[in-house]
């Protein structure tokens, strides 16, 4: 994700406010991770023009709740590095949990969303993520959410997807990948 926040940044060097999609995002894991991705390559000023949509179809309402508070147990956070851990997160008492700290957790909004439904939930993103989502899909359902996402983005937009997800052939004159190094595509 580093190598899509260097991009993105490169990008919109001279904009002040970042519009990002998250679908798929789950617990909010990717969301909040690449948030802070981008505050350790900006400056928490930067952060608050950036918008994170974190959507999940989120059937159970297990997501919300836990992207809204921004807490976490330590047993999911103990892999992240202890000065990020450190910079990032808060303890809250008297539990073994702890939460992003604002600057982070504001720029995360989640809504529930079935990415099937093929309903835009905004326009002008300058990136979509979707990672371990469209692999579930038929192939003809990941051609129409990837349309969806492509009249999603802004004209320079980018797309990030899983390592092992390819661009359909049908959609090749709609994205062109950027690197080798990741399914990083830009909006054609």
């Amino acid at each position: 994700m580093e190598i899509v926040a260097d991009e993105l940044l490169r990008r919109i060097a001279t904009k002040n406010r970042l519009k990002i999609w998250d679908a798929g995002c789950s617990t909010g894991a990717e969301p909040f991770t690449f948030a802070i991705i981008l505050a350790e390559r900006t400056t928490m000023e930067f952060m608050r023009g950036v918008q994170i949509f974190a959507t999940d179809i989120d059937e159970l309402q297990h997501f919300r709740p836990l992207i809204e508070s921004g807490i976490y147990p330590y047993e999911q956070l103990k892999r992240i590095p202890g000065e990020l851990f450190q910079k990032y997160f808060i303890k809250t008492n008297p539990s073994d949990n702890f939460q992003l700290i604002p600057q982070i957790h504001n720029a995360v909004k989640f809504y529930k969303h079935n990415l099937l439904s093929l309903d835009k939930i905004d326009y002008n993103f300058d990136l979509v993520i979707c990672k371990n989502v469209l692999l579930h899909f038929t192939a003809n359902e990941r051609i129409n959410v990837l349309k969806m996402f492509y009249q999603s983005l802004n004209p320079n937009g980018l797309l990030v997807m899983e390592q092992n997800q390819k661009i359909p052939v049908e959609l090749e004159s709609f994205f062109r990948q950027l690197t080798p190094q990741a399914q990083l595509f830009g909006k054609i």
